[in-house]
């Protein structure tokens, strides 16, 4: 038996993050929501750790999302009420992530929750118009 490799990682931040949610916009624009899906949850966790590390929150210790996400409520970063419409959406993240299909996701989900992730970490101005992803590099 093989050791696993040692993984090291630490959150993605800034223009990572935009990257992110670049990386999503082209992936639902070639028809790949599912991926856009993932990949926008991706950079609202980064986003989330990045605002909590911003208010002076340590995010060493929360490996999962919904801990970053429920720290962000504690902090008074995130709504109890923005809290619940990413709970619902995560749903379809969760679901997705563990290769189940669900039969309601399709484009207009995942555009919503790009947008959603977009004003969660208040990058909307940053974030790539469609029609800028759609023309290509």
């Amino acid at each position: 038996m093989t050791d696993a490799p040692s993984l090291e990682a630490t959150s993605c931040t800034g223009p990572a993050v935009q990257r992110r949610i670049a990386q999503a916009e082209k992936a639902l624009a070639t028809g790949l929501p599912e991926a856009a899906l993932l990949l926008a949850w991706s950079a609202l966790e980064a986003g989330a750790r990045e605002s909590l590390a911003a208010e002076g929150i340590s995010d060493s210790r929360i490996l999962r999302g919904t801990g970053v996400l429920i720290q962000a409520i504690h902090h008074g970063l995130l709504s109890n009420e923005e809290y619940n419409h990413l709970d619902d959406l995560g749903a379809y993240r969760h679901a997705i992530s563990h290769g189940f299909c669900v039969e309601d996701f399709d484009e207009d989900l995942a555009r919503r929750v790009i947008d959603t992730v977009c004003e969660m970490i208040e990058v909307m101005a940053e974030c790539p118009e469609e029609a800028d992803v759609a023309a290509g590099p």
